[in-house]
C-alpha cells in the first residue's frame, strides 16, 4: 500500500512538473517572487497545522536528482558527544518535494496541488483513490490561486489541465467538469 501511494506521488509530481513547465509566463504581468511564494506557502502551512493532533508536512525544495535531505522538527539524533547508536522515533506526515529549478508561479502551483493532495490523504488515511485524489488537488490548488488573487494563474493552470491526457487527470477533470471552481477557471469566456 505504502509502495502504491508513493508511486501515486511520485507520478503526480512529474505530471505536475510537466505541467507547471508548459504554462508560459504571462506578458506583462508582474511575476511572482520567491519571497511571494514563500510568504503564501507559509499561510497555507500554518493553517495545515492550527488543528490539534495535525500531522507533520515538510515542505522541501530540491533539484532534480538530487538527494532529499529529511530534516525534522524537534527530532534529532542525540545530544553531541553522547555515546548513541541509534535511534528510533515514530512520524506520521507528508513530505511535500517542489522542483526547484521551476518559476515561482509554477513553484507555488506545484505546492498547492501537493498540499491539495496531503488534504486528500490526510482526510482519507486508509487509502487514496486516484482520480478523486487528483479532483481534491485541483479544486484545492485552483481555489487557493484564486484566493490569494492569482485569477491568471488559476486560468492558466486549468487551461493546461484541460490538455492533459495522462490519467488520472483526463478522469479527474471530467468529473470535476461541473464544479463551480472548475468551471470559473477553465471557461474560455473568461471574466
Amino acid at each position: 500500500m505504502i509502495e502504491k501511494r508513493l508511486t501515486f506521488g511520485i507520478l503526480c509530481a512529474l505530471s505536475l512538473f510537466w505541467l507547471c513547465a508548459i504554462a508560459p509566463a504571462e506578458e506583462g504581468k508582474k511575476s511572482l517572487t520567491n519571497e511571494d511564494f514563500q510568504r503564501i506557502a507559509k499561510k497555507y502551512l500554518e493553517a495545515w497545522g492550527a488543528g490539534p493532533g495535525a500531522p507533520f508536512i515538510w515542505v522541501i525544495v530540491a533539484m532534480p536528482n538530487a538527494s532529499v535531505p529529511l530534516n525534522i522538527p524537534g527530532i534529532a539524533f542525540g545530544a553531541e558527544g553522547l555515546p548513541v547508536a541509534g535511534v528510533t522515533r515514530e512520524v506520521r506526515g507528508y513530505m511535500i518535494v517542489v522542483n526547484g529549478k521551476m518559476a515561482p508561479e509554477s513553484s507555488l502551483s506545484s505546492f498547492l496541488h501537493e498540499l491539495g493532495h496531503a488534504s486528500y490523504m490526510r482526510a482519507h488515511p486508509s487509502g487514496a483513490e486516484p482520480v478523486a485524489a487528483e479532483m481534491a488537488a485541483i479544486l484545492f490548488f485552483l481555489e487557493a490561486l484564486g484566493n490569494e488573487g492569482l485569477d491568471e494563474l488559476a486560468y492558466r493552470e486549468a487551461r493546461a489541465l484541460t490538455e492533459m491526457v495522462d490519467e488520472p487527470y483526463k478522469s479527474a477533470v471530467a468529473r470535476i467538469a461541473d464544479h463551480p471552481i472548475w468551471k470559473k477557471y477553465s471557461s474560455p469566456a473568461r471574466p
